[in-house]
């Protein structure tokens, strides 16, 4: 893979949103219009990068049900498609879009349960990408173990990282950048 940039999601979704004339809860409705997209956050943001012309990967796991919105949208873009593919369906994040009102309620679906097996093999992909150049040695006072990143296999590769994450979970992925 060659990518400037490389995204990790690991709750992907696929947002469906569905335009009402008007939301009426209790009752029946006709749909206007539905329309599905790749989403999640490293996928959104893989999208930009290509867009803006970054060559970029995306890596993360997808559910192999429903995985065909996700390769159209790599393939259209030119991202490179880094996604493990577990049995299952990617969850569906639902937009009711109530035209009248301006208002959007959303039904985020619980995402794909991921065991330590899927998350090696992600780490793994990750870590074949990441390989920085640190030559020389490092000062005295240089704390080596305060460069984390996503996955046991980075710990020993300090690339730039943005992570969204809160509380513990940035704590954890963050180390002592806080």
């Amino acid at each position: 893979m060659n990518a400037r940039a490389v995204t990790v999601t690991l709750n992907p979704a696929i947002d469906q949103t569905v335009r009402l004339a008007s939301l009426r809860p209790g009752h029946v409705h006709r749909a206007r219009s539905s329309r599905d997209d790749a989403g999640g956050k490293g996928i959104n943001v893989a999208a930009c990068l290509a867009d803006w012309g970054v060559p970029t990967a995306a890596l993360g796991v997808l559910g192999g049900g429903n995985d065909g919105v996700f390769g159209a949208l790599f393939s259209t873009r030119g991202i490179v498609d880094g996604c493990l593919r577990i049995p299952g369906s990617t969850r569906t994040n639902i937009k009711l879009v109530d035209e009248d009102n301006g208002e959007t309620t959303d039904i985020n679906l619980p995402g794909l349960a991921l065991d330590d097996t899927a998350l090696d093999a992600v780490s793994r992909r990750l870590g074949a990408l990441l390989l920085p150049g640190l030559p020389g040695c490092c000062p005295a006072a240089c704390r080596l173990d305060c460069r984390p990143m996503h996955g046991r296999d980075c710990r020993r590769r300090p690339p730039r990282r943005c992570a969204r994450a809160a509380g513990h979970q940035r704590r954890r992925t963050c180390g002592c950048i806080e």
